[in-house]
């Protein structure tokens, strides 16, 4: 069976720049295609690996997720509650969430950062998630990450319910992996 080049679609409407000129640079060094995906549908990410498989991901900055809990659509849930089903339903084992990392700084919480932590937290800690997450700090991260993903992920397992926090430690530090 012939492989296929590694392929990465990002939403058309999706917002942060700096992710997306991140993963044009870190896709043309590892030869991962980066396209834009006009079609509507579940999943601010699509990656297509070497054998086809598609794989879907929601991504949100820490704020995006609080306010995506906070803010009541027509049902009364959070937006981000029929988000994250829509992309189980459509990835059926291959649905990813990921989070950026909390930053005071950006985030503008500094006088109830602790309230915002404990809403986003507590979504993941207290639902019954069938999904991966995985919590990621910073553009650079992120992107390295799903271009990586992109390469290998035909070779990883996921299953519901288990969340993996990735920190991305300063050089003179060692890399924490840590499986919860």
């Amino acid at each position: 069976m012939q492989k296929q080049k590694p392929t990465i679609l990002v939403d058309a409407f999706e917002k942060d720049k700096l992710l997306y000129e991140r993963l044009l640079v870190y896709g043309e060094e590892k030869g991962v295609e980066i396209k834009k995906k006009e079609k509507a549908g579940p999943g601010d990410y699509i990656i297509i690996d070497a054998d086809g498989n598609r794989w879907g991901i929601e991504y949100k900055s820490f704020m995006d997720c609080y306010n995506s809990i906070i803010k009541k659509e027509r049902d009364g849930a959070g937006r981000i509650y029929g988000q994250l089903a829509e992309l189980v339903y459509e990835f059926d084992g291959r649905a990813i969430f990921m989070l950026g990392a909390f930053d005071p700084d950006k985030d503008n919480t500094k006088r109830y950062s602790w309230i915002v932590k404990r809403v986003v937290y507590s979504f993941f800690s207290r639902r019954s998630l069938l999904i991966t997450t995985w919590i990621l700090s910073g553009p650079d991260h992120i992107a390295k990450f799903m271009v990586d993903t992109a390469l290998e992920i035909h070779k990883a397992e996921f299953r519901g319910r288990q969340i993996r926090i990735v920190l991305d430690m300063p050089p003179s530090k060692k890399k924490i992996d840590r499986k919860v």
